[in-house]
Protein backbone atom coordinates (compact mmCIF):
# COMPACT_ATOMS: atom_id res chain seq x y z
CA UNK A 1 0.00 0.00 0.00
CA UNK A 2 1.37 3.35 -1.03
CA UNK A 3 1.72 5.99 1.69
CA UNK A 4 -0.27 8.82 0.17
CA UNK A 5 -1.40 11.95 1.92
CA UNK A 6 -4.85 10.44 2.52
CA UNK A 7 -3.44 7.20 3.90
CA UNK A 8 -1.34 9.14 6.37
CA UNK A 9 -4.30 11.35 7.25
CA UNK A 10 -6.50 8.31 7.87
CA UNK A 11 -3.89 6.70 10.11
CA UNK A 12 -3.47 9.94 12.08
CA UNK A 13 -7.23 10.53 12.49
CA UNK A 14 -7.82 6.87 13.46
CA UNK A 15 -5.03 7.03 16.07
CA UNK A 16 -6.34 10.35 17.37
CA UNK A 17 -9.92 9.11 17.73
CA UNK A 18 -8.94 5.79 19.33
CA UNK A 19 -6.70 7.64 21.79
CA UNK A 20 -9.56 9.99 22.72
CA UNK A 21 -11.90 7.07 23.38
CA UNK A 22 -9.29 5.39 25.58
CA UNK A 23 -8.86 8.56 27.58
CA UNK A 24 -12.63 8.98 27.98
CA UNK A 25 -12.96 5.43 29.28
CA UNK A 26 -10.22 5.96 31.84
CA UNK A 27 -11.64 8.55 34.22
CA UNK A 28 -8.59 8.51 36.48
CA UNK A 29 -5.93 8.78 33.77
CA UNK A 30 -3.82 11.09 35.92
CA UNK A 31 -4.02 8.79 38.92
CA UNK A 32 -0.79 7.00 39.55
CA UNK A 33 -1.38 3.25 39.64
CA UNK A 34 2.12 2.27 40.77
CA UNK A 35 2.14 4.17 44.04
CA UNK A 36 5.25 6.15 43.07
CA UNK A 37 4.74 9.83 43.70
CA UNK A 38 5.29 12.21 40.82
CA UNK A 39 7.06 14.75 43.01
CA UNK A 40 10.59 14.26 44.27
CA UNK A 41 10.10 13.93 48.01
CA UNK A 42 12.07 12.41 50.85
CA UNK A 43 10.89 8.93 49.82
CA UNK A 44 14.16 7.72 48.36
CA UNK A 45 15.08 4.10 47.67
CA UNK A 46 18.08 1.89 47.51
CA UNK A 47 17.84 0.27 44.08
CA UNK A 48 19.94 -2.67 42.91
CA UNK A 49 20.93 -2.59 39.22
CA UNK A 50 22.49 -5.78 37.85
CA UNK A 51 24.37 -5.01 34.64
CA UNK A 52 26.54 -6.81 32.09
CA UNK A 53 29.48 -4.40 31.77
CA UNK A 54 30.22 -3.23 35.31
CA UNK A 55 33.27 -1.18 34.40
CA UNK A 56 31.48 0.92 31.77
CA UNK A 57 28.34 1.11 33.93
CA UNK A 58 30.38 2.50 36.82
CA UNK A 59 31.82 5.19 34.54
CA UNK A 60 28.35 6.19 33.35
CA UNK A 61 26.77 6.09 36.82
CA UNK A 62 29.56 8.13 38.39
CA UNK A 63 28.73 10.97 35.98
CA UNK A 64 25.09 11.16 37.09
CA UNK A 65 24.75 13.95 39.65
CA UNK A 66 21.54 12.91 41.40
CA UNK A 67 22.85 9.54 42.63
CA UNK A 68 23.45 10.16 46.34
CA UNK A 69 25.29 6.92 47.10
CA UNK A 70 26.65 4.08 44.95
CA UNK A 71 27.65 0.73 46.44
CA UNK A 72 29.62 -1.62 44.19
CA UNK A 73 28.54 -5.28 44.44
CA UNK A 74 29.67 -8.44 42.62
CA UNK A 75 27.25 -8.18 39.66
CA UNK A 76 25.99 -4.63 39.89
CA UNK A 77 25.37 -1.58 42.02
CA UNK A 78 23.04 -0.38 44.75
CA UNK A 79 22.10 3.25 44.17
CA UNK A 80 20.34 5.64 46.55
CA UNK A 81 17.92 7.52 44.31
CA UNK A 82 14.32 8.68 44.08
CA UNK A 83 11.94 6.22 42.37
CA UNK A 84 11.30 8.74 39.59
CA UNK A 85 14.97 8.59 38.61
CA UNK A 86 14.98 4.87 37.76
CA UNK A 87 13.96 5.48 34.11
CA UNK A 88 16.69 8.12 33.74
CA UNK A 89 19.33 5.65 34.91
CA UNK A 90 17.97 2.93 32.63
CA UNK A 91 18.08 5.34 29.68
CA UNK A 92 21.66 6.34 30.49
CA UNK A 93 22.83 2.72 30.62
CA UNK A 94 20.93 1.65 27.51
CA UNK A 95 22.26 4.66 25.58
CA UNK A 96 25.72 3.04 25.68
CA UNK A 97 24.35 -0.50 25.12
CA UNK A 98 24.83 -1.81 28.65
CA UNK A 99 22.40 -4.71 29.22
CA UNK A 100 20.44 -4.50 32.48
CA UNK A 101 19.57 -7.88 33.97
CA UNK A 102 17.73 -6.74 37.09
CA UNK A 103 16.33 -3.64 38.77
CA UNK A 104 15.30 -4.37 42.35
CA UNK A 105 14.05 -1.45 44.48
CA UNK A 106 13.94 -1.69 48.25
CA UNK A 107 13.15 0.72 51.03
CA UNK A 108 16.10 2.88 51.99
CA UNK A 109 17.46 2.74 55.53
CA UNK A 110 18.11 6.49 55.71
Amino acid sequence: MKNTFFTKLFRFSFFKSSTKSCLKNNKNIKENLTGIKFDYTENDLSVYFEVADKQLAEEILSEIDFIRNMKNLKYGFVLDIYPQQIPEIVSSLLAVNIPIYAIIPQKSNH
